[in-house]
């Protein structure tokens, strides 16, 4: 049986035509869906691209 997985990601592509992505896969259901996903936010809330923080 295969284990589901659980994946957060963002994908900015920004006014230069730069492609940054921010992804955490995770196995659901268990203590490390809330740490990883727990990291996502924690990484997303800090994520600057040019002058602006990216929040969502």
């Amino acid at each position: 049986m295969t284990t589901p997985i659980r994946c957060l990601q963002l994908m900015i592509i920004t006014a230069g035509q730069e492609f940054c992505e921010l992804r955490v896969d995770m196995p659901k259901g268990t203590a490390e869906e809330k740490e990883g996903t727990g990291l996502f936010k924690g990484v997303r809330a800090r994520l600057k691209v040019g002058k602006d923080t990216v929040t969502g």
